[in-house]
């Protein structure tokens, strides 16, 4: 930093001795490292700006100096600059200094404590200013004249301290048209770039190094010559910048205004693709280019002659990725900013399994914004880079997979998420990778596992699932970690259930194969959360929805479950169906049954009564039912599924989902909503905003009919095979899902979870009994994602202590109970 201070020197009377140094009169503090000019110097050009430079930082202001003509002690007018890196004071006289003149300079600083130190003095000696011009040059000559140019010759002038460079002037003009310096600068140049036809009249200047001009040569006249006709040598004018149209990943449309030319434009060349193309038009089609790519095209004008114009300004254009193939993109829930590449095997005779692990993978990528899902064998290099983060479903032994693949998996720094299968492919690809990951695989362990331990919480794990967890080793655990153990039942010992090193996360097993309420899935789905959004904060908050509220329900229990969840200010929903239908008069000794909410005043009273006091009615359904069969039991309305066809196998006693009903179709679905919201309005109750389908089960045409209604579903999802990639499904394939948080589900329908299941005082159905105590324990192990939900729901004819016992017992798990609005 350079400081500039002005001030006025005074004379102080100092000590002047004769070094290269001016040493202070008495000791010295802080210390000179140099002067200039050097004390006792003498010929000092009147043109010097002394200077001092200390060996320590100076505060500028604390500077006290004179500086006068030694003789007399008269006064210089000057100011001071401060160099801070150099710790310089230069002085500024503000007239040149007097020639043969002796000058003295004299230095003191004061101190913080206001003393001034001991003075510093040194004086130097100016010369003699040469102030004598050169004569004037020789007459000036010019030879050699063509039409943009001439030979100037002249004679040399003469001075005493000699001539530095000549300047050529053309007739009344002030600056010169050419300089010429030496020692001695030549007499004698060629001029160039003169216009043709043109007179001028040049004459030479001296000038020496003291920068002393001597008066004009003699001048010499000529005129440039006049080129004989020429033929067209004009230039078209510059097209207008190319405009882009329509781009693909390997064309785009160019199009740019005309160009003028006094005899007309012929062509067009465009430059900037994989080839120069030349046309007539005002536009192009420019093919071949590469995917992913930028280009930076421009235009050039021809005439007949061939004179090429200027180049167009320049328009740069990036070509998009190539359409992806087979691929399937949806949107992240509201908020979600990610970006994820779900990758699926899709050969073999289980192919359509890593569709519907894609389907689910998709689902729960969705809580951290948009994904693309794509079968892995259509990968295409680059594919990533458009990506935020890759998760790869191996779910087929020895799935072909994409050399690009493996290639781009190796290089990226984003997340990757490998799971199960075919980690030996990227391992072979990369010769590196147990060195630079730190683990590698090594043999499938078919061991019955049941338990899976991961952050401090045991899950639990099918032991049907016999399909086996890949085995890792850790070579080196700086760069490698465990993502929980699998436990072996024979004997308790336990091996890694998956590995994390850097981006790479590796998990040794489908986690969607038999998954409940308490499985590892839920851990895998804590696992995403981590590799996806690292920097979601710890939160858990707890829903709760009244279940199966229709025409039918009681008024008593609905209104007991209102006092006591509003008096503990827990927000909840309803889950409400519009018609109550019996058709067979299971319940009512054969006599058919079928009556709406206007029907039942005392009902709708109840339900008003729930909205009153922080319920939020939810459309449950139309009847929730089916026609009048089985479907599975009896035809009753809470009891029967609605938009999806079932039987209980006598053998098994499960429930067989056998797929869409006979009439299936989105209008005929839409039909049903249609007419629910109907039955709301006649029974004076808002329309609701939330769909939950009947046992959470509803066919393609039945989800799409949703999707085209509602935003917002509250439930779990039914997934048949084919829904992901579109054509045709198949039914006899599907895979449940719940969530242990918000999703956007396929089908483009926000989710809000229900992940604890329900009180349930007696087993059915193969299905265990659950008490608030299961439900809780299922609230704790879920607290292991970090922005976990626990959801559960409650039917109104169970005593409303067992709600109690849940909604406490969850909150003291450390959730907060919300609207299902807010998630």
């Amino acid at each position: 930093m350079r400081i500039s201070v002005k001030l006025v020197g005074s004379a102080v009377v100092g000590t002047i001795v004769a070094s290269g140094l001016g040493t202070v009169a008495h000791a010295a503090a802080p210390a000179v490292t140099a002067v200039t000019p050097k004390n006792g110097a003498t010929g000092v050009p009147a043109t010097a700006r002394p200077t001092i430079t200390f060996n320590d930082p100076t505060d500028p202001a604390s500077l006290r100096y004179s500086f006068v003509k030694t003789a007399g002690s008269v006064s210089v007018p000057a100011y001071y600059t401060y160099d801070a890196p150099t710790h310089t004071f230069t002085f500024v006289p503000r007239a040149a200094l007097a020639d043969s003149t002796r000058y003295t300079l004299t230095v003191k600083v004061k101190g913080t404590s206001g003393s001034l130190s001991d003075q510093y003095v040194w004086a130097f000696t100016t010369g003699v200013t040469d102030r004598q011009a050169p004569t004037a040059p020789g007459a000036t000559t010019v030879t050699d004249v063509t039409t943009t140019g001439a030979t100037v010759s002249w004679g040399a002038a003469s001075d005493d301290t000699g001539v530095s460079e000549y300047r050529i002037f053309d007739g009344t003009a002030t600056a010169p048209i050419a300089t010429l310096t030496g020692n001695p600068p030549a007499t004698t140049t060629t001029l160039s770039g003169l216009t043709p036809s043109t007179a001028h009249t040049l004459t030479v200047k001296a000038v020496d190094a003291a920068g002393n001009v001597s008066a004009a040569g003699a001048a010499a006249g000529f005129t440039t010559l006049t080129p004989p006709p020429p033929p067209d040598v004009t230039a078209p004018s510059a097209p207008g910048a190319p405009v882009a149209g329509e781009l693909t990943a390997t064309s785009v449309a160019l199009s740019w205004a005309a160009s003028t030319d006094d005899r007309g434009v012929v062509s067009y060349r465009v430059t900037g693709g994989p080839s120069v193309q030349t046309v007539t038009a005002t536009g192009v089609t420019v093919s071949g280019l590469s995917a992913r790519s930028q280009y930076t095209f421009s235009v050039e004008a021809l005439d007949a002659a061939g004179n090429v114009s200027a180049a167009s300004p320049s328009t740069v254009v990036t070509t998009p990725a190539a359409p992806l193939v087979d691929a399937r993109t949806g949107a992240g829930i509201p908020g979600a900013t990610g970006k994820t590449l779900v990758l699926y095997d899709t050969t073999g005779p289980y192919g359509f399994l890593g569709e519907q692990y894609a389907i689910a993978t998709a689902n729960l990528s969705s809580h951290f914004g948009d994904w693309t899902a794509q079968p892995v064998v259509n990968y295409q290099a680059g594919e990533l880079n458009d990506y935020q983060a890759v998760i790869y479903m191996g779910s087929t032994y020895d799935e072909p997979l994409p050399a690009a693949f493996l290639d781009d998996v190796t290089a990226t720094t984003k997340p990757v998420i490998w799971v199960y299968d075919n980690i030996w492919q990227l391992t072979a690809r990369d010769p590196n990778f147990a060195a630079n990951r730190g683990f590698t695989w090594s043999q499938f362990d078919v061991s019955p596992v049941s338990k899976v331990n991961y952050e401090g919480r045991t899950f639990t794990r099918d032991p049907q699932n016999m399909a086996g967890i890949m085995n890792t080793v850790i070579y080196d655990t700086t760069k490698a970690t465990a993502i929980g153990n699998a436990v072996r039942d024979a004997d308790s010992s336990a091996f890694s259930w998956g590995v994390r090193s850097g981006n790479f996360t590796y998990l040794g097993e489908i986690p969607y194969s038999y998954m409940t309420t308490n499985d590892r899935y839920v851990a895998f789905a804590n696992l995403l959360e981590e590799a996806l959004a690292p920097q979601t904060a710890e939160r858990h908050r707890a829903l709760v929805r009244i279940e199966d509220v229709g025409p039918d329900a009681d008024p008593a229990e609905l209104n007991a479950i209102t006092t006591y969840l509003s008096s503990r200010n827990i927000p909840f929903s309803v889950a409400v169906y519009s018609r109550y239908v019996d058709a067979k008069g299971a319940y009512s000794n054969g006599v058919p049954q079928d009556y709406t909410l206007a029907d039942r005043p005392q009902v709708v009273a109840a339900l008003k009564n729930m909205q009153a006091h922080g319920g939020t009615l939810l459309m449950h359904g139309y009847t929730h039912q089916y026609a009048s069969k089985d479907n599975p039991y009896n035809g009753v309305s809470a009891d029967d599924f609605e938009f999806y066809t079932a039987h209980v196998d006598p053998a098994t006693n499960n429930v067989v989902y056998d797929g869409p009903v006979a009439e299936d179709s989105q209008s005929w679905a839409q039909s049903r909503i249609d007419a629910a919201f109907a039955e709301f309005a006649k029974a004076g109750l808002v329309k609701p905003t939330i769909f939950e389908f009947p046992h959470y089960a509803g066919s393609d045409a039945a989800n799409r009919a949703v999707a085209a209604t509602f935003t917002t579903r509250y439930d779990r999802g039914l997934y048949s095979a084919g829904a992901l990639r579109g054509g045709p499904l198949d039914n006899t394939r599907i895979i449940g899902q719940f969530f242990p948080y918000t999703v956007r589900d396929i089908y483009g329908v926000v989710t809000y979870p229900e992940n604890l299941g329900n009180i349930e005082l007696e087993p059915y159905n193969n299905h265990p009994a659950m008490l608030p105590a299961d439900l809780v324990a299922s609230a704790q192990l879920n607290t292991a994602v970090k922005d976990g939900v626990a959801s559960f729901f409650f039917h109104p004819y169970v005593d409303v202590s067992y709600l109690k016992a849940t909604v406490e017992g969850i909150q003291g798990a450390g959730y907060t109970f919300v609207p299902a609005g807010s998630m």
